[in-house]
């Protein structure tokens, strides 16, 4: 308060010295700040504004005993303490998933789904180092750019290359999950329960490489109730590095709850724009009316029989290998792509698998009909394709 900037913003207001308190002081003008541990009882105090910094730390971040405790500690020991005009501010490093930033962003989200939400909602300001497809439109600057411009008052900042060595060191140290917190504001599980964050590589830059083949794979399910799972499909297409093996990348993404007619408008459309070299869609109840449908629109889709292959788990444990050897590249800057890495990492756990499985059966057709191969695997085959001499054919006739 003995700031420059404070005495602009807020001129002729200073601590009386009544109080001082290091917990507990007063203005010259009757206002009153009083401050607290999260977790503490603050009972019998009421405010006009409340303020939450940094709830969880990086080491309370790791006990879920302690992040369910904060989140239940809010509503009871916090938020009915504000006065019923009263606002909040939440200011905190995302270390969680389910902290108490997303613990309140998925109540929300409920509660405006089933139309029971009344009053304000919550107003997210997340600009991330650097600058993802969302902030960089907020922000009219391009995706991928460090928000940091070297270029700001002063002369300093961080420019693009040093962020990226930055978070190439995080990568090495086995440390993606803290830089996407700590510099990206956009937490992921430090290790999925199937899938590990470190066999998803991220793609540099914003435009895709150059695709040469395309798969598009359904998940459907024919309502719009939001109790029950919603449809979604992917578009993956098939590129090769620089060592020439061939890796998967998506370029398109959707889920969301549909009836029948919704869902056949919504993939004749994405068959339209992705123009994919294949169309699978998964064989259960609700995909028989789909398949039948498509064909007879004379759009050539084929049937994936999820039951020869086991479960959704059993599934994915077949996918490990390809995934595991760094051939599956995910756009980060996206925000489809981050909500797919998320539910990866939360799977076979998380709330939602309609993503996961529409990867899965990419992978298992793109297995199956020779188009991706472990990269160990491909590497042998390629070499044994470079060894093999042609020899002229001892008979012509």
């Amino acid at each position: 308060m003995d700031t420059e900037e404070f005495k602009t913003v807020f001129p002729g207001i200073y601590v009386s010295t009544d109080t001082r308190a290091g917990n507990r002081w007063m203005t010259n003008r009757n206002g009153v700040y009083t401050a607290a541990g999260v977790g503490t009882a603050i009972a019998g105090k009421r405010g006009h504004i409340g303020i939450i910094d940094d709830a969880l730390s990086e080491q309370s971040a790791k006990s879920d005993r302690d992040v369910r405790e904060i989140n239940q500690w809010y509503y009871g020991g916090f938020e009915s303490r504000i006065m019923p005009s009263g606002g909040q501010l939440i200011i905190n490093t995302r270390w969680r998933v389910d902290d108490l930033s997303g613990y309140l962003l998925e109540q929300e989200k409920m509660l405006k789904e089933n139309g029971e939400l009344i009053g304000d909602e919550w107003v997210v300001i997340k600009i991330p180092a650097i600058l993802d497809e969302e902030s960089a439109l907020l922000l009219n600057k391009k995706a991928g750019d460090s928000y940091f411009s070297p270029t700001v008052k002063g002369g300093y900042g961080w420019p693009i290359e040093r962020l990226q060595q930055l978070k190439r060191q995080y990568e090495m140290a086995g440390q993606s999950y803290m830089w996407s917190a700590l510099y990206q504001q956009h937490p992921v599980a430090h290790e999925g329960n199937l899938f590990q964050r470190e066999w998803f590589q991220e793609w540099p830059g914003d435009e895709p490489p150059d695709i040469i083949h395309t798969i598009m794979v359904l998940d459907p399910a024919y309502t719009d109730k939001k109790d029950n799972d919603p449809s979604a499909y992917m578009v993956w297409g098939l590129f090769k590095d620089d060592g020439g093996l061939i890796n998967m990348i998506p370029i398109a993404s959707k889920r969301d709850h549909m009836q029948f007619p919704q869902l056949v408008a919504a993939v004749k459309d994405a068959i339209e724009d992705y123009i994919p070299d294949n169309v699978i869609i998964e064989g259960k109840a609700s995909g028989k009316s789909l398949i039948q449908t498509m064909r007879q629109r004379g759009i050539p889709v084929q049937e994936f029989n999820p039951d020869k292959r086991g479960d959704k788990k059993m599934r994915a444990i077949a996918c490990g290998d390809i995934l595991s050897s760094g051939k599956i590249w995910l756009p980060l800057q996206k925000k489809w792509a981050m909500e797919f890495l998320e539910e990866a990492l939360a799977f076979p756990y998380g709330k939602h698998d309609d993503l996961v499985d529409c990867f899965t059966m990419a992978v298992l057709f793109a297995k199956d009909t020779h188009l991706l191969m472990h990269r160990e695997q491909e590497t042998e085959w390629l070499r044994e394709q470079e060894d093999q001499v042609p020899r002229k054919p001892r008979k012509y006739y």
